[in-house]
């Protein structure tokens, strides 16, 4: 295969609105029943960490052969450039005949329809046949709420992990190594793993079950011992804690997120339950979610002694405030309660983690629960 044609837009230049290719022709063969892909160069990728959709305007000036039903134009995202097996399409078009195609992304969208990651390309393909190919064309691309909200906006971000963003893996495996914190300055330095590390689940598996939009989760085993553990300063009360996480059934109970012993505050999933949390800063207290613990959530706990309230997907649980007792947080497990092995693993995914030094504003929280919610598809008020 080979190409021909100007350059496209640098990474240097990927944080301003313009051109992701300038005038170019692919051209390549076509194979009998199967896939032909010719990719962007890597030079020319975009990074667009600072965009939640894209919208682009594929110009094909000129095919060949004029039958173009087999071959077709995609813009292609991934969470970290490194590994070609984590680019998934966000949108695709067959191409019949020369013209201009409008394509667009948006955050918790179907499944045929792909959010952006971080990284953006093009990819031109073939689908079958036989003989030479080819295709003449420039792409613009515009992105859409620029820079979009990030937890970090808001004072008091001290900790923030977002699995396509700082999920360090294995070179020979899909297990999650460290995880790093995107808040800054840090105050929490990294995620380590200690024992059996958690599972990198790729954009790719989360779109054919539709969950989490699409996007990419650290997924946690309790048959495994899974865990990660958090170094960090400590927090006093009060403070913020979110996550946006899906877990099974399970007949023992299931630590979310915990300090670094049981008396520093801690988000555990009791045994068999479906409909409850266990948050404890000294005094566990069990809280009835408003919708149960079935699929994606987001579960926010403002902890402040006898005045914490539980909210999920931004809606307050009942018999709150509730009084789980006043112990801080230091920073210590995710995926099960502290310890040298770890005990009450969760079995389920993690794709956010937000940790404030202050307990929210009834503004703030919004800000950040529609943020959540547009970008995991999860319905918000």
């Amino acid at each position: 295969m080979r190409h021909r044609g100007e350059r496209g837009t640098r990474g240097a230049h990927a944080t301003r609105v313009g051109v992701l290719q300038q005038l170019i022709t692919v051209q390549a063969s076509a194979l009998a029943g199967g896939m032909v892909f010719v990719p962007q160069e890597p030079e020319d990728w975009w990074d667009v960490s600072d965009a939640c959709d894209v919208t682009a305007q594929v110009d094909i000036a000129a095919t060949s052969p004029v039958s173009m039903g087999s071959v077709g134009f995609r813009l292609e995202s991934a969470p970290a450039a490194g590994d070609l097996a984590l680019w998934m399409p966000i949108f695709s078009v067959p191409l019949v005949t020369p013209g201009s195609y409008m394509l667009s992304s948006l955050a918790g969208c179907a499944v045929s329809v792909g959010p952006v990651a971080r990284y953006l390309r093009w990819s031109a393909f073939s689908s079958e046949g036989s003989g030479t190919w080819s295709m003449t064309f420039k792409v613009h691309v515009a992105r859409s709420r620029t820079p979009y909200f990030a937890p970090t906006q808001i004072p008091g971000c001290a900790a923030w992990f977002r699995a396509d963003l700082g999920a360090v893996l294995s070179p020979t495996t899909t297990t999650v190594t460290s995880w790093t914190d995107q808040s800054s300055p840090t105050s929490v330095n990294l995620l380590s793993a200690s024992g059996t590390t958690p599972t990198y689940v790729p954009a790719v598996t989360t779109q054919l079950t539709s969950a989490f939009a699409g996007y990419p989760t650290i997924a946690f085993a309790a048959a495994n011992s899974d865990i990660l553990k958090v170094t960090g300063a400590a927090i006093t009360q009060p403070n913020t804690v979110i996550l946006v996480v899906s877990a099974a059934t399970s007949t023992s109970a299931q630590a979310l997120f915990c300090g670094s012993s049981i008396t520093n505050q801690g988000i555990t999933i009791p045994a068999s339950s479906t409909t409850q949390i266990n948050i404890n800063a000294g005094t566990g207290v069990n809280v009835t979610l408003p919708n149960g613990n079935a699929g994606p959530s987001i579960i926010e706990v403002d902890w402040n002694g006898a005045s914490t309230n539980v909210y999920q997907n931004g809606q307050l649980a009942t018999s709150m405030p509730v009084n789980p007792g006043t112990h801080g947080l230091t920073f210590g497990t995710v995926g099960a309660l502290p310890g040298s092995g770890g005990s009450d693993f969760l079995t389920g995914n993690v794709a956010e983690l937000i940790v404030y030094n202050q307990a929210l504003t009834a503004a703030q929280r919004t800000l950040v629960t529609r943020y959540l919610g547009g970008r995991y598809g999860i319905t918000v008020p």
